[in-house]
């Protein structure tokens, strides 16, 4: 399954802005979610290069989607991607932010300027697009001007951004997933082969052949997991048994264990995932891009990893900051439609249900150089959601029953077998050995009936007190032949009770015989221990 991954639901939720006007006056932005728009995803893993003498293999990542609206599984086959959004000018904030960076404060004014021409003629805050080409067909960023300091805007633009894609010479598009589509990712994964230990299978060692990352600062650029692909068998009911690298927002993910769960009739183990609290865990503000400039709890700065000014975060603001989902209004944020959520078949470390789900957001703040921006009142405002669903159908469960628990309940099958074969025929030996003492017993009696009373009592005796033949009539207490004359012969077949044998002696006798009776026993002992 990790060369040839499932087929992935995706599913995107567009935030559409209903009071535009009103935020650029200072007031909350409010939210209208619209969606979701259905895709089916593919992951392909491509140029495989493996290299036995390190146990790895290195591969380029490329996931292409199809649109898949009038699926059955579609909740919204009515959509059809031509629903006008108002949602903010991502290029062209995206433009205003790298030019505070990059250009010194007389040229900023200068920039305002040249907005216009590369972005249709338009400088303002809000776009007004289609889904469809906010997603994927893209808004045109015209670079063609001869005039330098437009050309030297759309070099910084160029530079930075990952998401733009070429038309022709000097003409590019921007949409979230357009230049992603269908395309490898710009850098190379080095995994764990996992021949040589099957507890490192899939573990990432390398992206772009780099044993760090260069995101972020400190521990956080470390490599650890898996590529989130695959995960290693025999997965345990702890936090550590998930820890896998999202290239999405360029960082690793530590899962946290949720408990059991029943998935067709298998026992998984289910994890959530968050992005962490740099406001109480000092380990997160490595994400931190400098100490001073750190978003709160649940979100991250992606400026480095997708280049573009986008901060991330799961749904609605779910497990982030209170005052992000108070910052605007239409969020709702909950558990089971906005968490992550990720179940393992802990024996092959299989997924078997899968659920990830990413925020992408823009820091909406007013520039100093540009006027329509002065009463913008900072905050974060969601661009998009989108989700990655996985759960198994039944060809693939019968593929795993096959190669996974088939064997193994055909293994423990064979060991129950095993032990109740055993115990059968233990139990048989037993009773044919005891049918076979039982069988000597009665022919030793059948004998010893037609002997004389001495040979009788001999080996009456000998059984009782355990004695050799040998010099046997010397060591019988007398105490036990005085009671002789009052029992019936053994070939009689019958005894009289002992209470009535009793009743025939005398107390003195009896007294006597018991008194005889102890001495003897004790020299029978001292006999049998020589």
């Amino acid at each position: 399954m990790w060369m040839n991954l499932p087929t992935f639901d995706f599913n995107v939720y567009i935030f559409n802005v209903t009071n535009s006007a009103e935020v650029l006056e200072g007031r909350k932005p409010v939210l209208d979610q619209i969606g979701p728009y259905c895709y089916k995803e593919v992951k392909d893993k491509l140029n495989l290069q493996e290299d036995a003498s390190t146990d790895t293999i290195t591969y380029s990542a490329r996931t292409t989607w199809t649109a898949s609206q009038t699926d059955e599984n579609c909740p919204s086959p009515h959509l059809t991607g031509d629903e006008v959004v108002v949602t903010p000018n991502v290029p062209l904030l995206a433009t205003l932010m790298l030019a505070e960076k990059d250009f010194p404060l007389p040229f900023l004014i200068l920039v305002n300027r040249v907005l216009p021409s590369i972005f249709g003629g338009t400088s303002d805050i809000f776009l007004r697009t289609t889904a469809r080409s906010l997603l994927f067909d893209g808004i045109l960023i015209d670079c063609s001007s001869a005039e330098l300091l437009a050309r030297s805007v759309c070099n910084s633009i160029k530079k930075n951004s990952r998401a733009l894609k070429e038309i022709r010479r000097d003409v590019y598009s921007f949409s979230f997933f357009g230049a992603k589509n269908g395309t490898p990712e710009w850098f190379r994964y080095t995994v764990k082969r996992g021949v040589r230990n099957t507890e490192e299978v899939g573990r990432l060692v390398a992206i772009d052949g780099k044993p760090e990352m260069t995101f972020w600062r400190d521990a956080c650029n470390q490599i650890q997991g898996t590529d989130s692909t695959v995960f290693p068998p025999f997965r345990l009911k702890e936090n550590g048994s998930l820890v896998a690298y999202s290239s999405d927002i360029c960082r690793v993910i530590f899962g946290v264990y949720e408990g059991t769960y029943d998935y067709k009739g298998v026992q998984g183990y289910a994890f959530s995932a968050t992005f962490g609290n740099t406001d109480l865990n000092p380990g997160d503000r490595c994400f931190c891009p400098t100490d001073d400039r750190c978003y709160k709890k649940g979100t991250l700065d992606a400026f480095k990893c997708q280049g573009a000014p986008l901060v991330t975060s799961l749904p609605h603001f779910y497990q982030a900051s209170s005052d992000y989902v108070t910052g605007v209004q239409g969020l709702r944020p909950d558990k089971d439609k906005h968490g992550i959520s990720i179940v393992l078949e802990p024996t092959s470390g299989v997924p078997l249900l899968v659920k990830k789900r990413l925020q992408m957001n823009i820091d909406l703040r007013p520039f100093a150089f540009t006027p329509n921006s002065q009463n913008l009142e900072r905050t974060l405002v969601p661009l998009f959601w989108a989700e990655e669903l996985l759960e198994l159908d039944e060809e693939l469960m019968n593929q795993l029953d096959s190669s996974l628990f088939l064997p193994e309940r055909l293994s423990r099958a064979a060991t129950w077998t095993s032990i109740a074969t055993g115990s059968c025929l233990m139990l048989l030996a037993a009773v044919l050995k005891l049918r076979r003492y039982r069988q000597d017993r009665v022919h030793d009696i059948g004998e010893d009936a037609g002997r004389d009373d001495g040979y009788e009592e001999d080996w009456r005796n000998r059984v009782k007190y355990k004695l050799p033949r040998a010099g046997l009539q010397d060591t019988i207490p007398s105490a036990i032949l005085n009671i002789r004359p009052y029992q019936q012969n053994m070939s009689a077949g019958y005894r009289k009770p002992i209470k009535e044998v009793m009743a025939g002696l005398s107390a003195a006798d009896l007294m006597k015989n018991v008194s005889k009776l102890s001495s003897d026993f004790q020299r029978i002992s001292t006999h049998r221990h020589r």
